[in-house]
């Protein structure tokens, strides 16, 4: 299968402030579909590489749920290479104004109507979540409290995809002491319980995944109510 970037240069796009952004995200995404690692590669190997993750950044806030969507799954599968996640978790400790707006963006996400939308959201933040470094620079944001109220509603999502990624946020936030606390003392630790328990009957993956975050938050019952 040929892929888009190999006939068309269309990266640079992606920094564009018009249609020609949207555009490139349709054809990463597909590409990303049809050869991930190779395109991941391409992506991270580009001069340009860092002028590109920074427009995808811009693009999270973007009005348009599918504009934006798109945008948190090409961050979320960047993320899931190693170097890839290195310079995203990197990006959030820079000095642009741009940084602060990472997990906000993906939090406000969480609440849209599009169901995709919502998915690739959770999805990405789960991935950041897996590195300590991507987990203590999340506990350190503003929003969190609001991340995971809008992560809680999500795991009663009939969408399995999505209540999988919720319940996976949610087990990998609580994998450090800081984040167990940061769940304990949401006023929302009891729907955090229920809601948890409630999923462990779907899937098997989301079943593991409610099962590990009890097993590491194992004093969420004791909370005041």
């Amino acid at each position: 299968m040929t892929l888009n970037w190999t006939s068309k240069e269309y990266f640079a796009s992606l920094i564009c402030r018009d249609d020609r952004a949207n555009a490139a995200l349709e054809m990463l995404v597909d590409d990303l579909h049809a050869a991930k690692d190779r395109t991941i590669r391409a992506f991270l190997c580009h001069s340009g590489s860092e002028d590109f993750l920074w427009g995808l950044v811009r693009l999270l806030g973007s009005d348009n749920a599918r504009v934006a969507g798109n945008a948190a799954y090409i961050l979320g599968t960047v993320a899931e290479n190693e170097l890839g996640c290195y310079r995203i978790i990197s990006m959030t400790q820079a000095c642009s104004p741009r940084c602060n707006t990472i997990l906000i963006d993906l939090t406000n996400m969480l609440a849209f109507d599009d169901s995709e939308s919502m998915m690739n959201a959770a999805g990405t933040i789960g991935t950041l979540a897996e590195s300590a470094e991507g987990r203590a620079w999340m506990l350190k944001e503003d929003c969190l409290n609001l991340t995971i109220s809008h992560i809680t509603n999500l795991l009663s999502s009939d969408n399995l995809w999505t209540s999988s990624n919720a319940a996976l946020v949610l087990a990998r936030l609580t994998i450090s002491e800081e984040g167990c606390l940061k769940i304990l003392n949401h006023d929302k630790s009891h729907t955090v319980l229920a809601m948890l328990i409630a999923s462990l009957g779907t899937d098997e993956a989301g079943k593991y995944t409610s099962t590990v975050a009890l097993t590491w938050c194992p004093h969420v019952v004791y909370c005041d109510a």
